[in-house]
C-alpha cells in the first residue's frame, strides 16, 4: 500500500507540506506531531516525530550540505580559511543539524 500512497498526488502533496511545516518546527522544539484526516482512502493518520528522530531521516541530506561547500570552496580556489564570513539563506539554513555541518 505503501507504493499506492506514493503515487497519489493528494496524499503526497499534505505529507510534503506537512514535513516542511515539522521541520520548521523541530527547529525550535524538541518535538512535534502531525495529523492528517482522510490522507489515503480514508484512513487518518497521527504522528509523533523528535528532532534527534528527524536528524536521523535527514542525514544523508546533512552530508550533502558540507559537500555541495566543499565544491563551492574547490570551484572558488578557495580555502576554508579564506573566508571571513558566510552568509546564510534560506529556511533549511535555521534547521540544527545543517548549523552542526556549517
Amino acid at each position: 500500500q505503501t507504493e499506492a500512497v506514493k503515487s497519489h498526488g493528494r496524499a503526497i502533496n499534505k505529507l510534503t507540506k506537512e514535513a516542511e511545516r515539522l521541520r520548521h518546527i523541530l527547529s525550535a522544539n524538541s518535538n512535534s506531531q502531525a495529523n492528517f484526516e482522510g490522507l489515503y482512502e480514508d484512513v487518518d493518520f497521527k504522528y509523533k516525530i523528535e528532532r534527534t528522530d528527524f536528524e536521523k531521516l535527514a542525514e544523508a541530506y546533512a552530508v550533502r550540505v558540507g559537500t555541495v561547500i566543499q565544491d563551492a570552496l574547490k570551484a572558488a580556489q578557495l580555502e576554508l580559511t579564506d573566508l571571513d564570513s558566510v552568509i546564510l539563506h534560506g529556511g533549511a539554513s535555521r534547521t540544527p543539524f545543517v548549523q552542526k555541518q556549517l
